[in-house]
C-alpha cells in the first residue's frame, strides 16, 4: 500500500446529485430514534446515514423533495422530516462546531485575541475579522500584517466567548510550522465555510416542509 493510498481522502455519494464528493464537501444526515431527522455535522452519530453536498439549495432539496425522507426510511419504517427544525439544529451545530475549532486553536496556542496581541506577531497565517470591526482599522492592520489568508464577517460574540469576553474584532491565526500538513487551519477554514453556508439556513417556504416523510 502506498502513501498515496493511505492519504487517500474518504469520498461518499450525494443522495440529491448522485455525484461522489469527500466527505469534508458533504453533511451527513441520521434518523433520530424517534423518526426524525437532524444533522450530524460531526460524523459521530449512529444509524444510517444520508450524505448530501453541502450547499443549500441542495440541502433544501433534499428536505422538500422527499429524498432524505425516502434514504433514512428504506430499513427504519416511517422517517418524517420537520424542516424548520432540521435547517434549525443545523444552524446551531455549525456554529458550535465552528466555536470548537477556534477554542482548539487557541488551546493550541495558535489563536492570537485581539489587535494588540496580533500586532506583536510579524506574519500571521490568517486574520479573522469581526462583523462588526471597523473598516479603516481592519485596512490598517491588513496593510503592516499582510497575512496569507483572510476571514470577514465572523461573529464578534463568537470570538469574543473564545476570549472569555463579550465580543473581539479580531483574532490571528499563527502557522504551525512543525507540521507537514496544518490540519487544525484547515479544519477551522472548512467550518467557516459550513457557517457560511448554514448559520442562519432557513427552510424554503415554498415548498412542503413537514409532510415530508417516508412510510
Amino acid at each position: 500500500m502506498t502513501a498515496a493510498t493511505l492519504h487517500k481522502p474518504a469520498t461518499r455519494r450525494c443522495i440529491v446529485t448522485s455525484q461522489p464528493c469527500e466527505k469534508t464537501g458533504l453533511i451527513r444526515f441520521v434518523r433520530t430514534p424517534e423518526g426524525g431527522v437532524i444533522a450530524d455535522i460531526a460524523g459521530k452519530l449512529p444509524g444510517r446515514g444520508a450524505w448530501v453536498t453541502a450547499d443549500i439549495e441542495i440541502v433544501r432539496k433534499a428536505v422538500t423533495g422527499g429524498k432524505l425522507a425516502r434514504h433514512l426510511g428504506k430499513d427504519a419504517g416511517r422517517t418524517q422530516v420537520n424542516a424548520e427544525f432540521l435547517f434549525e439544529n443545523l444552524a446551531f451545530q455549525v456554529s458550535r462546531q465552528l466555536a470548537a475549532s477556534l477554542s482548539m486553536l487557541r488551546r493550541a496556542g495558535r489563536l492570537v485575541l485581539g489587535r494588540m496581541a496580533i500586532e506583536q506577531n510579524p506574519h500571521p497565517a490568517g486574520l479573522l475579522v469581526a462583523d462588526d470591526a471597523s473598516q479603516r482599522e481592519t485596512a490598517s492592520l491588513i496593510s503592516r500584517l499582510q497575512p496569507d489568508w483572510i476571514e470577514y464577517g465572523l461573529p464578534a460574540q463568537m470570538l469574543g466567548r473564545v476570549a472569555s469576553r463579550a465580543s473581539l474584532a479580531y483574532a490571528g491565526v499563527i502557522l504551525d510550522a512543525a507540521a507537514p500538513e496544518d490540519v487544525m487551519t484547515d479544519r477551522l477554514v472548512a467550518d467557516i465555510a459550513y457557517w457560511r453556508a448554514f448559520g442562519t439556513a432557513q427552510p424554503d417556504k415554498t415548498g412542503p416542509d413537514e409532510g415530508c416523510h417516508a412510510d
